[in-house]
């Protein structure tokens, strides 16, 4: 019912935008995503399938028509560029090392100012740390497998994660029936924080989760002079494997607020009396202080295989359907 005088008030619809073939579906959002946005998509001719989009905060290159001087325009069209054939590189590294369980690019390019990444849309329907730590040994263990053979595929491919961290690491429950009970599979993404082994620049951003941290990464913020490798992902699975056997990170001295600080004063972590004693004794030498002592994924999958002489046999990764587009107008 409407009263005399009043007026009808209409929601508007609101239009969002589109990224070059892809129409968002959900705003922007920047919850949990650092220095980017993320949202929904459909691209054309998908006939209405969803995938995941994220925009790049920065670096922005400015139009010609902004005012912004010559040449710090050019300036920054530089820095768009090296960031855009670095990130190329490692998204390219990624999806060469797929195996099912990583999340592959689908598209990477530069649209008006920014640059975009879009991916497979992943339900997130994820398992909490303590419902994963309730499951069997059997359940657990090969849970850990199918991660160490993922991060062994990325790292065959010198493709260094650099934020491994329950986000990023996407668990679920699949199969089950009358005779069989559910297991446990997991699917990495997020390779925003990524990098080749060895081809790691001074200048470049040190990102991960403080919580995950590895020692050398601390101090390489620090200022120290270290390099990192594929090693600090081995630290932060260390820590990841102790999490979902038993709901919890290691202990460490209340003095400390992170695994790392503990480490690099030499006091050690203190892992879980309930951990089996051979993946307790592969758990503690993943979080060696000296990423030289820690095992290499490869050693890691073979000792949660039983097989510590056999090398992974990885099968050939899917052709490749990455959508590559030069940034245009520079």
């Amino acid at each position: 019912m409407a009263f005399k005088g009043s007026a009808a008030r209409v929601k508007e619809k609101v239009v969002l935008p589109k990224i070059g073939e892809y129409q968002l579906v959900t705003p922007f959002c920047s919850v949990e995503s650092g220095f980017a946005r993320w949202a929904f998509a459909q691209r054309d001719g998908r006939d209405g399938e969803e995938c995941f989009i994220k925009e790049f905060l920065s670096p922005v290159c400015p139009r010609p028509s902004s005012g912004i001087p010559a040449e710090m325009i050019a300036r920054k069209r530089k820095t768009c560029e090296k960031f855009y054939q670095k990130k190329r590189k490692v998204y390219q590294a990624v999806n060469q090392s797929a195996t099912g369980n990583i999340v592959k690019i689908d598209g990477f390019f530069f649209h008006d100012t920014k640059y975009y990444i879009v991916t497979q849309k992943i339900d997130r329907v994820n398992l909490e740390m303590k419902q994963i730590a309730e499951k069997d040994l059997k359940t657990k263990l090969v849970l850990l497998k199918v991660l160490a053979y993922s991060l062994t595929s990325l790292h065959k491919h010198g493709v260094v994660h650099a934020d491994l961290k329950p986000n990023n690491i996407l668990i679920k429950e699949t199969g089950g029936g009358v005779d069989t009970g559910k297991s446990l599979t997991a699917k990495l993404i997020d390779f925003d924080s990524s990098f080749l082994e060895g081809e790691r620049e001074e200048d470049d951003d040190i990102e991960g989760d403080v919580v995950y941290l590895a020692p050398e990464t601390w101090l390489l913020a620090d200022g120290d002079d270290v390099k990192l490798s594929t090693k600090v992902d081995v630290f932060a699975l260390g820590l990841l494997f102790h999490q979902y056997y038993t709901g919890e990170l290691p202990r460490f001295g209340s003095e400390y607020a992170y695994a790392h600080e503990a480490v690099l004063d030499n006091r050690g972590l203190f892992l879980d009396t309930s951990i089996p004693a051979t993946l307790k004794e592969l758990i503690g030498s993943m979080l060696q202080r000296d990423p030289a002592l820690r095992p290499t994924m490869q050693e890691v999958f073979n000792v949660l295989s039983g097989k510590k002489d056999e090398p992974v046999v990885r099968p050939e990764p899917p052709k490749e359907d990455f959508v590559w587009k030069k940034p245009t107008g520079f």
